[in-house]
Order: structure tokens, then C-alpha cells, then sequence
């Protein structure tokens, strides 16, 4: 297994695909039935490159099977985070042990970019993703946030993750959480689009450095 950022030479349509079958699978029952059906091929192909993001893939044997996009915040309160916008496996390959290497790729690569804070987004009813998230570091930031994806409103969580000083790694490589965050400021935010991408799991911006949850 291969992760690594994308190249010019890899089809955009077939990462695309990752993003379209994991919406269709991770999504049903949370998002309208009408709209995962109606996702188009090749629907996030073009974001694959935008300029303010890096795109990692994750190869089996040279076929694309997993992808994230990280980046700067999207979110103009929180400038100094880095976010992940976006984490996806295809159907197959969900629940066998992939997709913590490939957030911690994706980890790597916002360090690497010089950001301490890291933010997402997640579905509120995504039990699955959550539980995912915080076993990998992540905690509930403090926000929720109303989302209405193909006409159905939808609650999305903000989660976080912050290491206590600079990002270490270990010997395999991984970045490590520690420490504990003051708690955040406590809201709600409306947002009219939904959130651009997250694995079945959704991604998106996150609140501040919060590592308690709320009631």
C-alpha cells in the first residue's frame, strides 16, 4: 500500500470515484437517497487541484483506493488552523485498518506545512466517523454546524485535534496528540452548501482548541 501526493499523471476521474462511491455508502440514511444517486462521475475532479491543497492518494498495488485533501482553514475565524477537507476510502477498503494510515498522511502533510491546530468536520449521526476520529486524536471542538446536502438538513460536528507543542513523530513516522486545550467557544453555524468532502465522513472547518466535550 502506497501513499503519496498526486501526480500529474494520475486520472482524476478515478480518484473522483473514490469520493463519489464513499458518499453512496458511508452517506445512505443521512444524506437524500436522490442526490448520492445522482453524484455525477467525475464530480470532484476539477478541486483535485486546486492550488491552496494538497490531494494524497492511496495506491493497492497502482490503483487508487483511498484519497484526502488537506489544506489552510477554509473558515476565515480560524486562519491559524490547518484543515482536513476531505478523507475517503472506496467501499471495499472501509473498516480493514486503511484509513488511519491515511490520516496520518494527511497529518504529516499539514505539519509538514507548518500547522500546529487541525480541524473537520463530521456528520453528527456519522457515528462511525466520529468514533474513527477520536480514536485517532480527534475531539468534538465545541460547534455544531446546520448543513443542508441535496435538501436534507443535516448536523455536522466540529472536531480537533492539537498536539501540546510542536508535532513529533514516531518511529513509524506517526504525529502524536497530546495535552489538553482551554474549551472553546460553544455555537452553532449555518451553512447553505454541504460540506465539500470527508470520507463518509464528512470534513470541514472546525472551532477552536477544544479537547472537552460538551453536553
Amino acid at each position: 500500500m502506497e501513499i503519496r501526493p498526486l501526480r500529474e499523471t494520475d486520472s482524476r476521474l478515478s480518484v473522483s470515484r473514490i469520493y463519489e462511491e464513499s458518499w453512496r455508502a458511508a452517506c445512505r440514511g443521512m444524506v437524500s437517497q436522490a442526490y448520492l444517486d445522482g453524484i455525477p462521475a467525475g464530480h470532484w475532479a476539477e478541486a483535485l487541484d486546486r492550488a491552496d491543497r494538497t490531494a494524497l492518494v492511496m495506491l493497492d498495488g497502482g490503483k487508487p483506493v483511498g484519497t484526502s485533501s488537506v489544506g489552510p482553514s477554509r473558515w476565515p475565524e480560524h486562519p491559524e488552523f490547518g484543515e482536513v477537507v476531505a478523507l475517503y476510502l472506496l467501499p471495499e477498503y472501509m473498516g480493514r485498518g486503511y484509513g488511519r494510515p491515511l490520516l496520518e498522511a494527511a497529518v504529516r502533510e499539514l505539519a509538514d506545512r507548518g500547522f500546529r491546530d487541525i480541524l473537520l468536520w463530521v456528520l453528527e449521526k456519522n457515528r462511525r466517523a466520529r468514533r474513527f476520529y477520536e480514536k485517532n486524536g480527534f475531539r468534538f471542538g465545541g460547534t455544531r454546524m446546520e448543513s443542508a446536502v441535496g435538501g436534507k438538513q443535516n448536523c455536522c460536528t466540529a472536531a480537533v485535534r492539537r498536539p501540546a507543542g510542536p508535532f513529533r513523530r514516531t518511529a513509524a513516522g506517526e504525529v502524536r496528540p497530546g495535552g489538553a486545550g482551554r474549551e472553546g467557544r460553544k455555537g452553532r453555524k449555518k451553512c447553505s452548501g454541504g460540506p465539500e468532502g470527508n470520507s463518509g465522513l464528512f470534513a470541514g472547518p472546525a472551532w477552536v482548541r477544544n479537547f472537552t466535550k460538551s453536553s
